[in-house]
């Protein structure tokens, strides 16, 4: 089986989906829908990108996270008080190689590569914040810091802008690729700074997250139409979510639920599913559908309902997003 998991940084599932503002249309996630699993109240593991996107990745919450430098973060289970580092324990890279199956990540924040690299046949990443800038190279950080210096205030907004773009011809090629049983992708859209259709000083407005609401449905469009050329959209098992919403900076009303769509292989009709429950089941799932164990939307519905368990998500107001 061929999993594809798409996560969308900072998409939040209200106003993608319910108080869409009259300008935003989602017409690539309307489609998406009407031959997916749609779930009305998913919730993330953590309420920042630094907690939750390894909860995700390892299926286990996580209660804090710190950069521990260029190539370590330290992470505490929630479950447990000792404090180890990431990429130390088992998650869904290395369990699927156990299965056998090639994987391929690419993601933005975190140095993905030099923490997790080792589980993955391929993994890339880009940065956005400069605690990561290189392993130990005087000559990259000075070119790094000058070139910021040079940007001067849009270098956030440039960063962001360039971390799309190459997370998403990485996109393009995995998805155009035969070669990856597992394909992941952690984007840094529609998470400010706002780049799409909006001016470097006006990057945190709430239309510059509308806007960024379209790119996304934009760039869903086109790895579709790549997968369709290539034969494999019906046969790819596609999971999109979030690592967090969207907190209160569109209108003053915060939003913990994320968006949570599941389309699996060959799948037809919609589903919509009510119950609520934790992302962080999101990896047992795909591994579940990498042992063949789920194929079919009722096995899939049954494996939600099994582990539909509310968890809420973790409030570090300090290390958010």
């Amino acid at each position: 089986p061929k999993v594809l998991w798409l996560i969308f940084d900072g998409m939040d599932y209200r106003i993608a989906f319910l108080d869409q503002p009259y300008n935003l249309k989602m017409s690539e996630f309307d489609r998406l829908r009407q031959q997916a699993l749609m779930a009305l109240n998913a919730y993330p593991p953590a309420r920042e990108t630094i907690t939750s996107m390894p909860a995700l990745i390892d299926g286990r919450m996580i209660s804090q996270a710190e950069i521990g430098g260029f190539d370590k973060l330290k992470i505490r289970y929630q479950d447990t008080d000792e404090i180890i580092d990431w990429g130390s324990q088992p998650n869904l890279f290395s369990r699927a190689k156990e299965l056998k199956a090639t994987t391929a990540f690419v993601g933005e924040y975190l140095p993905y590569s030099r923490i997790i690299g080792k589980d993955l046949d391929f993994c890339d990443w880009f940065q956005y914040y400069p605690q990561y800038t290189s392993s130990n190279s005087v000559f990259a950080n000075m070119y790094q810091q000058i070139r910021m210096l040079l940007i001067g205030p849009a270098r956030h907004y440039v960063q962001r802008k360039e971390a799309y773009l190459g997370i998403h011809n990485h996109t393009k090629r995995l998805v155009s690729s035969f070669d990856y049983d597992l394909i992941m992708i952690h984007n840094p859209i529609p998470h400010y700074p706002y780049f799409y259709q909006q001016p470097w000083w006006d990057d945190r407005s709430p239309q510059g997250y509308a806007n960024a609401l379209k790119l996304v449905d934009l760039s869903l469009g086109e790895i579709r139409r790549i997968m369709e050329e290539q034969g494999t959209w019906d046969q790819t098992n596609i999971i999109i979510s979030a690592d967090h919403g969207q907190h209160i900076r569109y209108d003053g009303r915060e939003e913990l639920r994320v968006p949570f769509i599941v389309k699996l292989a060959n799948q037809k009709d919609p589903i919509v599913y009510e119950p609520a429950f934790n992302t962080v089941i999101t990896q047992e799932l795909v591994l579940a559908v990498l042992r063949r164990k789920i194929s079919s939307p009722n096995e899939l519905v049954r494996f939600l309902k099994q582990n539909s368990q509310m968890i809420e998500p973790e409030i570090n107001q300090a290390n958010q997003n």
